[in-house]
């Protein structure tokens, strides 16, 4: 397993987001709500559910990014701020390092 930081984690979402990368990926997180680890197998780029209109917010404002999740079979997002822990891309584990309760060195 790889260890990156957490700003390289971010970009990799990112660059996968905004070239709508359509292989599936896993993520874990902490959720905001409840504190709780999230994992989850999903991909951008799934529009077949959409209800249509607009989003309530803008999602990158809240430094979140919009995924399908496999496993529940609805949209999800990913918070991109501290709470993310590990990712997964093309049979890659990447562990994120400053994750809740590891220290910056």
């Amino acid at each position: 397993m790889k260890i990156i930081s957490l700003e390289e984690a971010v970009k990799m979402l990112q660059d996968f987001y905004n070239q709508n990368y359509q292989n599936f990926f896993g993520v874990k997180f902490v959720k905001r709500t409840t504190g709780e680890d999230r994992k989850m197998v999903c991909r951008f780029g799934v529009k077949k559910y959409l209800a249509g209109g607009l989003p309530p917010y803008n999602f990158l404002e809240k430094k979140l990014l919009p995924v399908w999740d496999s496993q529940v079979k609805d949209y999800r997002v990913i918070p991109l701020d501290f709470n993310l822990k590990e990712l997964t891309f093309a049979g890659e584990d990447y562990k994120i390092s400053e994750s809740i309760g590891e220290k910056k060195t």
